[in-house]
């Protein structure tokens, strides 16, 4: 009977440590981080690894007021483009200070996100950078992530062609809906979890641009960033840590109501990534319609 004080006080404990537990919020993991998941309805043909080949993303940083973002921004940027048209993928994000429309034409169109903004900060202002800038497949080149054109090409060439993954993109545009699946494909095993980001940009679209001292009317604008379908991301599973030779399924969908975005001029960027060290492992991109 001397033990009996020991098992009634250890008996307590379990039952008020039970109740803590049970009272408190279940924390998940970021797998579904957003509202616009929804059921993937489609089959994907296979694939066969041999076919795939690494490819880069560029994000590129700019403002329709920035006076060196044509010349130092958008030219070189489509001249490498036109060099690796199959090794690259460019999503162009309107961001900073330049980037904020006046109240009055010619400048008062607003092309900046909130994605877009937030990955500015991260990537160019906390580095002590500036427009017109890229980061390329979100890895520092020469201790820097924000780079001038002048290190773009070496930057690109500088990230390995190992074949991590692959990503099949399959997308549905009905009454104003437009539905993007995803199939990716893992090669490799990656220590960290890994998330996936699904981006819609819009080309040609026309609008004024600052060009030195001269503003250009009818200046044509590509690969504009318009909206994240996933917000930052959402994990492939529950943990994110995925499995070598597995195969992924997510579909995220966004609503073209209200916007003046042209869906004959999007595309769908999606692309995976590190979430501890940012490093993005493979992209992908197919017209929207």
């Amino acid at each position: 009977m001397q033990n009996r004080p020991f098992f009634i006080l250890f008996t307590l404990l379990s039952l008020v440590s039970l109740t803590l537990l049970l009272s408190c919020d279940k924390i998940e993991p970021p797998y579904f981080k957003d509202s616009n998941l929804v059921q993937t309805d489609v089959d994907f043909p296979d694939i066969l690894k041999d076919t795939v080949t690494r490819k880069i993303l560029i994000e590129e940083y700019s403002a329709q007021q920035c006076q060196n973002c044509p010349t130092q921004g958008a030219g070189p940027l489509a001249q490498l483009l036109e060099k690796y048209p199959k090794k690259i993928e460019v999503v162009c994000m309107h961001a900073g200070a330049l980037a904020r429309p006046n109240p009055v034409p010619p400048f008062d169109y607003d092309f900046r996100t909130d994605f877009g903004t937030n990955l500015y900060q991260q990537y160019v202002l906390a580095e002590g950078g500036g427009i017109p800038c890229a980061v390329v497949n979100r890895t520092r080149y020469q201790g820097m992530y924000p780079l001038g054109n002048v290190d773009w090409e070496a930057a690109v060439l500088s990230i390995d062609t190992q074949v991590y993954a692959s990503i099949q993109l399959i997308a549905k545009f009905e009454n104003n809906l437009l539905v993007a699946h995803t199939k990716t494909s893992f090669y490799q095993s990656i220590a960290n979890p890994v998330v996936l980001s699904l981006l819609l940009i819009e080309d040609d679209i026309i609008s004024p641009q600052m060009d030195g001292a001269t503003i250009i009317e009818n200046y044509v604008h590509n690969h504009v960033l318009r909206a994240s379908l996933n917000g930052d991301g959402t994990y492939l599973n529950s943990s994110g840590i995925i499995e070598k030779d597995s195969s992924y399924l997510q579909s995220h969908q966004v609503s073209f109501a209200e916007h003046d975005w042209n869906i004959n001029n999007c595309s769908l960027v999606a692309f995976i990534f590190d979430e501890s060290t940012g490093e993005v492992f493979q992209v992908n991109r197919i017209k929207a319609k």
